[in-house]
């Protein structure tokens, strides 16, 4: 392991905790830290988790399903390892109990690439929403590190990061996602971990709560593992692949030059990408194939089993398509030889099985090449992570397909299916990635006025058919201005600031609601260079609303063209996109300096606020609210 790794001491002045909850599509896991002052931290894993019914017996694990069962009323009867006691299924089916599995799927981004699973999903239970079943899950995972750590360190060391009376500081959390989720998705899970009792709804506390990519996560697994150590002396980029049960993640990175402040850290050479090609996709199409073939007998009853039965072990060992594979599923008295039933054995051709690997193999051999196609640095060396990752087959098809390249493609020897947990908390830790790629160009929709000999203008007004209209100011107007803030493929710095310009103009002094601003901020995921929005509006998405009030923010008298006086305001939004999480603030000029409003937690859902001093307020409500703006 290369020196530029090890971990320095723990330099605060009380004991504290650091819990990674990585909730995967299938399964999930928890890594954890204790931090001891003086001492160096290290990334540990919960590898025990209570047993159903029974919190005295525990399952020897280190990732549990991601499962939750629930009763007529909406109450967790079982979840996580508790789900694996084999009479749960038969509990279930007597109780009425309602399975809720690959529900992380609900939460994802509906414009992101890959199949749309939404209608295949198991229905959440009634008057439950996404949030409160997520809630229902962190509360399960919270409950099950609390026994671990206190059955491994004692309840005192416990009580000591966990209540707030002794610890003001409280428990340290660290999310993970996959890489193709932005802020709608962070601020579903912050209500969630609030609504679990994580963080507090309140000023500042909102603050223990990290949100870092599986992508970002399993870079710093990799690098406490050595396997970047390879591509770190040929000079090269690592693309890192995070293949889960619902999504396919692809990072790409370089290793920065060895300097006293950047020593080990990384910068992202491409913008990451997330395709919704995982392991369960698999499934879905044995599922598919098993319907077809059992349709007409007596054991289309059995489907769902046979299905579940082929998930955790056949799928699992398949690594030669010209072998047979096989599902035990009954009993030595279950024989029918044309549906290649035997002795309670269901025969698939190991050809049929490739097929139902082929689109996740091509999806993550596609993602590679993309991003060989844009990194800034050539690549390498690919790493393949993932409880997917562990499939044999996939590993062999990718390697097969990358080498001739001359990628070179490697995983680690062991627990690659911890890796995003174990790296989230590295996250935290090390925070070896300090420069980012942007994914899309960000920017805001605007008014701006009228110019008759710009060509540009005159098209959109053409286009739009709009009637100009005169601003507060008395100028005339023209919406749907799409002024860039930050391009795509832009490689940004954690403190990089991005800063706009507009004005806001008004006959009323700036008090009360008029002193509000509010200005969506929008996604631009095509590739033309517009200026208006109508000029490719389906690649248009919005993103988040930014809120201030500007009545701190001094007024300039002006005349307007008809000689009325009115106020006119000038300021800069400032937002920071480098970062695992946005934050904005506002800034203006006053007295020959520059004055600014922090917005000090940046991410929120809905109506969430985490802030101080009359912040610049992040919003996630997807609307696209009317806006004052001028540029």
């Amino acid at each position: 392991m290369f020196l530029q790794w090890s971990r320095a001491a723990y330099e605060g002045s009380q004991r504290n905790l650091v819990l990674a909850f990585d909730i995967g599509t299938t399964f999930s896991g928890i890594s954890y830290s204790i931090l001891d002052p003086g001492r160096v931290p290290k990334v540990e894993g919960v590898t025990k988790y209570p047993a159903y019914s029974d919190n005295s017996t525990t399952v020897s694990v280190s990732k549990i399903p991601t499962v939750i069962y629930y009763d007529k009323a909406g109450n967790v009867c079982a979840a996580g390892a508790e789900t694996t006691h084999q009479d749960i299924p038969l509990i279930a089916k007597k109780e009425g109990w309602l399975k809720v599995e690959w529900f992380k799927l609900y939460l994802r981004p509906r414009s992101a690439p890959g199949r749309d699973v939404t209608p295949q999903l198991p229905p959440l239970p009634p008057n439950k929403t996404i949030v409160d079943v997520v809630a229902d899950f962190f509360q399960y995972l919270y409950d099950c590190a609390a026994i671990y750590i206190q059955d491994s360190y004692g309840a005192e060391l416990w009580a000591s990061v966990a209540n707030r009376s002794i610890n003001a500081k409280g428990i340290l959390y660290v999310l993970t996602h996959p890489n193709g989720w932005e802020g709608k998705q962070q601020g579903l899970m912050r209500m969630a971990a609030i609504k679990a009792g994580l963080i507090k709804d309140s000023e500042g506390d909102g603050e223990r709560l990290l949100f870092v990519t599986e992508g970002e996560a399993s870079l710093h697994f990799a690098a406490q593992r050595g396997l970047l150590d390879e591509a770190i002396k040929k000079g090269g980029s690592v693309a890192i692949v995070d293949a889960g049960g619902g999504t396919i993640d692809v990072s790409t990175y370089r290793k920065k030059k060895t300097t006293s402040k950047d020593r080990g850290t990384f910068e992202e050479v491409a913008a990451p990408q997330s395709y919704f090609h995982g392991s369960v996709f698999v499934t879905i199409l044995a599922r598919v194939f098993l319907q077809s073939v059992l349709a007409e007998s007596e054991y289309i009853e059995d489907l769902d089993r046979i299905v579940r039965i082929f998930d955790t072990t056949t799928k699992l060992r398949f690594r030669d398509a010209g072998q047979h594979q096989y599902v035990k599923f009954g009993s030595a008295t279950d024989n029918v030889p044309n549906l290649g039933i035997q002795f309670g054995q269901l025969k698939l051709s190991g050809t049929d099985v490739a097929m139902f690997f082929k689109p996740s193999v091509g999806c993550v051999t596609h993602a590679i090449l993309e991003q060989r196609k844009v990194a800034q640095k050539p690549i390498s060396h690919v790493i393949l992570v993932g409880g997917f990752g562990d499939s044999d087959w996939l590993f062999e098809q990718v390697k097969a397909q990358m080498e001739p390249l001359r990628l070179k493609v490697l995983r680690p020897e062991s627990q690659t299916s911890k890796a995003v947990a174990d790296g989230a908390v590295s996250f935290y830790l090390d925070h070896f990635v300090r420069n980012r790629v942007s994914k899309f160009t960000y920017g805001v929709l605007a008014r701006v006025r009228y110019d008759p000999r710009n060509k540009d203008h005159r098209k959109q007004k053409e286009r739009s058919g709009q009637t100009l209209y005169k601003d507060k100011a008395d100028y005339d107007m023209l919406d749907n201005l799409f002024a860039v803030i930050l391009s795509k493929s832009t490689r940004v710095s954690e403190e990089k600031q991005f800063k706009h310009k507009f004005y806001k103009a008004s006959f009323e002094r700036f008090q009360g609601e008029n002193a509000i601003v509010r200005a969506s901020l929008w996604c631009y995921k095509g590739n033309k260079k517009t200026m208006f929005k109508d000029e490719d509006p389906e690649n248009f998405t919005p993103l988040c609303t930014v809120e201030t009030d500007v009545s701190v923010v001094p007024p300039v008298v002006m005349l307007s063209p008809s000689g009325r006086e009115y106020y006119d305001i000038t300021f800069e939004f400032v937002l920071y996109f480098g970062l695992t999480e946005m934050r904005a603030e506002i800034a203006w000029q006053e007295k020959g300096g520059e004055k600014r409003q922090v917005h000090i937690s940046a991410n929120v859902g809905n109506s969430l606020t985490f802030s101080s001093r009359a912040p610049a307020t992040i919003l996630y409500d997807y609307g696209d609210i009317s806006s004052e703006l001028t540029v």
